[in-house]
């Protein structure tokens, strides 16, 4: 069907004029969206929209921001105006999630706690966040945009800011496993 709409045999190579053989067909979504994604060529040719299987799978999203941050817990209400903020620029430049949570059963038994890793002091409690793109790549684009969104670089917000940005732990993550 491809050689008589486009009048073109994709069974034939460009470079030597040879025909090739079909010796395997890629099926499986996931891998289908690895490979584009190795090749660079995911954002090209992946569907944008969040009905697709992929989406559904969750295959598209495959990196990360995380952010823990200890937050005064006064500060909560001037907080979480500015997640609201954050989301609503974040999620229209390109985000595929956005969370903003607030610690809530921080004492552990086990491991460290996020308490003692952000080093809470009395008052204070963790903010846990994340944001999710397709790939690195789709990141840095994303968070370049949203650099340059006026909404985020308004002198007031960064005045009246409602926790210590030196305190912050922030990091890019690929994804390693998803269920």
């Amino acid at each position: 069907m491809i050689a008589r709409v486009y009048q073109v045999d994709p069974l034939v190579c460009t470079r030597c004029g040879q025909r090739m053989c079909i010796f395997a067909f890629v099926s499986d979504q996931h891998s289908i969206s690895r490979i584009l994604d190795h090749l660079g060529l995911f954002d090209r040719f992946a569907c944008s929209s969040l009905d697709c299987a992929l989406h559904k799978e969750g295959s598209m999203a495959r990196y990360v921001d995380g952010f823990v941050i200890p937050m005064p817990k006064k500060n909560l209400p001037a907080y979480r105006r500015m997640a609201r903020l954050g989301a609503k620029v974040w999620m229209e430049h390109g985000g595929l999630a956005y969370y903003e949570c607030i610690g809530d059963d921080l004492s552990v038994k086990w491991g460290m706690g996020f308490a003692r890793l952000a080093r809470l002091k009395p008052g204070e409690t963790a903010v846990f966040s994340w944001i999710v793109y397709k790939s690195r790549a789709h990141r840095d684009r994303v968070n370049a945009r949203v650099m340059k969104d006026p909404r985020m670089n308004d002198p007031q917000m960064q005045k009246a800011m409602p926790f210590d940005p030196k305190r912050m732990a922030y990091g890019g993550f690929r994804v390693l496993v998803q269920g």
